[in-house]
């Protein structure tokens, strides 16, 4: 497969301002099946999120008096998130962090939000990033995910396309039980923005 060095592809986004002239994955809004999970009380703090990018997401959720600590590979895009959650005037923990190796003691979280992140990994990383939402959650934490799905009709690079099954298997072995999958888009100004995706509820067991 691929690989995307993230910290790169932020670094091209920047204007001359040193912002990012616009947010490549989340369109500088939170994903639509986010706020949709958020608005019908499927979010509980604390919240962490993984793969934040440049924290919209994040903020969204803060917004509506979760406490959340996002993280992601790449400090451009951290950076970023830092000064959108100063504008907004909402408290969000942004850390730079690999989403495989997650250290336990940031926290035991209520919810993990994963935002087109998973459909990134290769195999080895998929397993070492389960593992790492298992050390920092516990029996009853919620899982939201989306995932690139394999009615997209191709991947962009860097993206691999997720079947329902290869999905309920995965986060079935890891501990999770997926209580719900519903069809969605990416909904991101990428090659792959308006492909199919699979929006994901799961709960560990």
């Amino acid at each position: 497969m691929t690989r995307i060095d993230f910290d790169v592809f932020y670094r091209s986004s920047l204007d001359g301002s040193a912002r990012l002239k616009e947010a490549p994955w989340a369109g500088a809004a939170p994903h639509r099946g986010l706020v949709a999970i958020q608005d019908e009380g499927g979010i509980c703090s604390p919240v962490l999120e993984v793969g934040c990018g440049p924290g919209d997401n994040a903020i969204h959720l803060a917004r509506h008096g979760h406490r959340v600590i996002a993280v992601d590979v790449s400090p451009t895009a951290v950076a970023e998130a830092v000064l959108r959650a100063q504008e907004a005037r909402v408290p969000v923990d942004f850390r730079v962090e690999d989403a495989t190796r997650i250290d336990a003691s940031v926290g035991d979280f209520s919810t993990i939000v994963d935002i087109a992140h998973f459909h990134r990994l290769d195999d080895p990383e998929r397993s070492l990033y389960l593992k790492a939402l298992r050390a920092v959650s516990h029996p009853g934490t919620w899982l939201v995910l989306l995932g690139l799905s394999d009615r997209a009709p191709a991947s962009a690079p860097g993206l691999r396309r997720l079947s329902e099954y290869a999905l309920r298997t995965s986060l079935s072995a890891a501990g999770w039980w997926v209580r719900s999958m519903r069809a969605s888009v990416l909904g991101a100004p990428s090659s792959a923005g308006s492909d199919p995706a699979w929006l994901v509820e799961a709960e560990r067991l």
